[in-house]
């Protein structure tokens, strides 16, 4: 039985063909590279998430209008 919650959650949720055309559209290396020279973690701690992968999910929190709690669920059902 699909529930009004199940319906939000997919219609907030990014189809994999939109993550697709992000992949080929955007210079992800370039992000990379300009993100490793200016962000920096220290060396003591825990290891920090991969700073690429952060921008990402930003930036789907934007474009799609989401929370953080959205972003989390989108992420966990794509993947």
């Amino acid at each position: 039985m699909t529930t009004f919650a199940d319906i939000q959650i997919q219609q907030a949720t990014p189809t994999h063909k939109f993550l697709e055309e992000m992949n080929q559209t955007l210079p992800w290396q370039l992000f990379e590279t300009i993100l490793k020279t200016h962000i920096h973690h220290k060396p003591n701690g825990r290891p920090p998430y991969k700073r690429l992968l952060l921008l990402k999910m930003n930036l789907l929190k934007i474009w799609l209008k989401l929370r953080n709690k959205g972003v989390q669920v989108g992420v966990v059902s794509v993947f």
